[in-house]
């Protein structure tokens, strides 16, 4: 099983010398639930307050982590943002638009109950988006 969370809680539970060296079993808490593991690969790397995505194994009646990955979470972009700022307030990029545009025909067509084609909505969209950027024609 594939799931994951922030890590609230690590701690080492036991530990030990056996038969191939040294062991030690932490425990994870990852949103509310804890996870152990004796992998040294998997306890290193990871600390409180990183997000993470852990595959399980159920053996017997345990389930637990094979593996434990950071993940990436972006930040948002000034370049790629849907709202960027101007001298005069906020504006939509063109990406945006066209995405409203397009929610916005398909909407419009579902309300109006019109058969319409994809090539008709595609229309539509663009005279929203025509309109979006340049304001009502006059």
């Amino acid at each position: 099983m594939i799931t994951g969370g922030t890590i609230t809680k690590k701690e080492l539970t036991k530990d030990g010398t056996g038969p191939k060296g040294p062991w030690a079993r932490w425990v994870f808490t990852i949103d509310n639930k804890r996870w152990s593991t004796l992998d040294p690969k998997i306890y290193q790397p990871f600390n409180v307050g990183d997000v993470v995505e852990i595959e399980t194994k159920t053996e017997g009646k345990y389930e637990n982590m094979i593996s434990m990955k950071k993940q990436v979470i972006e930040t948002a972009n000034p370049e790629k943002a849907a709202v960027k700022p101007s001298n005069n307030g906020f504006h939509l990029t063109d990406e945006a638009c066209r995405s409203n545009a397009l929610t916005n025909a398909i909407s419009w067509a579902d309300y109006t109950h019109l058969e319409v084609n994809a090539e008709q909505i595609l229309v539509l969209a663009e005279q929203f988006y025509d309109y979006i950027k340049n304001g009502r024609k006059k």
